[in-house]
């Protein structure tokens, strides 16, 4: 099917980043996941730490990246990454709980996550699904939104309604092509009786680490930041 060949993965956020799957070719898997996602609703739960979500798929990508070679070079089952992608979806902006205000890891900036982002090679998109958003008093955590995609490649959206999410997605599948190779792409090795072998597989698509779909990531569209009250 459609993409067949990417590694997806999820990571959902609110106060805490969660991944909730690794990077996988069983895409059943997000689907199952996504549809069992629920909101923050405790004041506990609830926060926007895109710079802590951003910094932790970003450290499972290189993980993964890491645990891919280290197959090749045992000569076990595997896959080659071409290129990566992070999906950021949220209908907020960067508010980390009060509770976590100097915690390392929970209270990251977004600057200072997306270093880690642009150090690891990792072309970020970044979709708002608050229309709230383009308010002139929200102007600067916009532009810091805006800077995400700038500064790793990717592209900045605003999504308005489902139809448009719909266009959006589209608009990323269509920009992040990349061929598979005509030879080698599977190699099969004969099986025998004295040393068992393997199937090699080597997948060399760019893939899409949805990780960061977070869709509504704190209280929908109602206690997020952006339908508070100045």
């Amino acid at each position: 099917g459609a993409r067949s060949n990417d590694l997806i993965g999820l990571v959902t956020f609110a106060r805490l980043a969660n991944v909730d799957v690794p990077l996988t070719l069983d895409h059943e898997a997000i689907t199952t996941r996504l549809k069992k996602l629920s909101v923050a609703r405790t004041n506990q739960e609830n926060g926007t730490a895109i710079g802590y979500a951003l910094f932790k798929t970003a450290n499972l990508i290189q993980a993964t990246k890491h645990f891919s070679k280290e197959l090749i070079e045992e000569g076990r089952p595997s896959y080659d990454i071409a290129s990566t992608v992070i999906i950021l979806v949220t209908d907020g902006i960067q508010e980390p709980n009060p509770a976590d205000e100097g915690h390392l890891r929970r209270s990251m900036s977004i600057p200072d996550a997306v270093k880690a982002v642009v150090k690891a090679g990792i072309k970020t998109y970044v979709i708002n699904v608050n229309p709230d958003i383009r308010h002139p008093r929200f102007a600067k955590a916009k532009r810091e939104l805006e800077q995400i995609a700038e500064d790793t490649g990717g592209k900045f959206y605003i999504a308005d309604n489902s139809s448009s999410l719909m266009y959006i997605y589209q608009e990323i599948d269509n920009l992040e092509v990349t061929a598979l190779p005509q030879e080698d792409i599977v190699k099969v090795v004969e099986k025998s009786i004295e040393s068992p072998q393997y199937k090699r597989i080597s997948l060399y698509p760019y893939f899409i680490a949805a990780g960061m779909i977070c869709l509504f990531i704190t209280i929908i569209l109602s206690t997020t930041w952006l339908r508070r009250t100045p």
